[in-house]
């Protein structure tokens, strides 16, 4: 399928309200593809899993990092792909953490 066909879904909510759970049952149930929070695999594979390390220059390598994984959903998707949170979050957090918005971020979205 065409990308410019695909409809993307993006499941929002706080950390830990089950988003990555209900993207990969919803992807299952329509069998089609998933986009995984890149966030949350970025902390982990860069941070050793300490997101109180983040700092304001990780947040464009997450923000081209989830692009990547929505854009490859979308790419092998079944008509819709199901995306784990959004750019505006990923903005959100960085002004909650490092008290400003980061200009990539914005225009990932």
């Amino acid at each position: 399928m065409k990308p410019f066909f695909v409809r993307t879904v993006a499941i929002l909510g706080g950390e830990s309200s089950g988003k990555s759970t209900l993207v990969n049952k919803l992807a299952n149930i329509f069998n089609t593809t998933s986009a995984w929070e890149y966030g949350r695999d970025y902390v982990f594979s860069h941070l050793g899993g300490d997101e109180m390390a983040l700092q304001y220059s990780d947040y464009d390598k997450i923000a081209l990092g989830h692009a990547q994984y929505i854009d490859f959903a979308v790419k092998y998707a079944n008509k819709v792909a199901f995306i784990d949170t959004d750019f505006v979050s990923t903005q959100a957090f960085c002004l909650k953490y490092e008290g400003r918005e980061h200009p990539f971020v914005a225009g990932a979205d």
